[in-house]
């Protein structure tokens, strides 16, 4: 198992967890696990290798702590007022897992940071805009109230996934804020070279790939996921091999 797939499967089983029928025990769990591997006596194969990768790229304890504690704080949190209550909770939760890979690929600057920390939002506001409806059946709202109040969207609306003018004016607003993050972090791509580069390249159409599917749409994610499939991978794969530089995000 390589770092990636370890680190990769700690954060993955970190995000079933959170979705799961008993979150809190689950994440206490896994942070009593993950204790163990930093202090270098795993008891999973999981937790070897995740110690090993702890160890080879010297990974800060907080980094791998954050997004685990952060998940166990903010499970009785199920809206935030602010734009600013939103990204403060994006940093504590997704921006040390981009801090970690840059960390696997040797990469960690504090330019490369920033450019991570503008991915992370992007990508995690775009994953909550696609996933909507099942975010908001675990009672979780991923859009600040004060955007609903700007838009005149009430609760009540997305709890009848009433699809209106408001609504759409709503869900354009919230994946211009994607576009920006994501905007703004691409150029890492470039940094990483043309292997990592093109993979992240990758990662990153797929995502803005989604926000396009859901205008495309007609915003209506409350109503239908946005459809992915093979031709959207073809077409984002074939677009990274060319090259890693954004599309025209807009």
């Amino acid at each position: 198992m390589d770092n990636f797939a370890a680190y990769g499967a700690f954060d993955e089983i970190a995000r079933e967890i959170e979705c799961g029928e008993d979150p809190r025990s689950g994440l206490q769990e896994l942070a009593h696990a993950l204790d163990a591997s930093l202090a270098e006596q795993p008891n999973t194969v999981l937790g070897m290798a995740l110690a090993l990768t702890i160890r080879r790229h010297r990974l800060p304890p907080f980094l791998l702590r954050g997004p685990v504690e952060t998940r166990l704080r903010h499970l009785d949190v199920h809206a935030y007022a602010t734009r600013e209550e939103l990204l403060a909770f994006l940093k504590r939760l997704v921006h040390p897992t981009g801090r970690v890979c840059l960390r696997l690929l040797g990469r960690a600057d504090e330019r490369t940071e920033v450019l991570a920390d503008a991915l992370a939002n992007g990508v995690q506001l775009t994953a909550w805009l696609v996933d909507l409806p099942a975010v908001w059946s675990r009672g979780r709202l991923p859009i600040p109230m004060e955007d609903l109040t700007r838009f005149g969207v009430g609760l009540k609306q997305l709890g009848e996934a009433r699809h209106d003018d408001a609504f759409r004016r709503l869900m354009a607003h919230q994946i211009a804020r994607a576009r920006e993050w994501l905007a703004r972090g691409w150029p890492l791509a470039e940094e990483l070279g043309p292997w990592h580069g093109r993979q992240l390249a990758f990662f990153l159409r797929w995502h803005a790939a989604a926000l396009n599917a859901i205008e495309v749409g007609d915003f209506a994610v409350l109503r239908k996921r946005p459809r992915g499939g093979v031709l959207r991978a073809l077409a984002c794969l074939s677009a990274s091999a060319a090259t890693t530089r954004a599309p025209a995000l807009s």
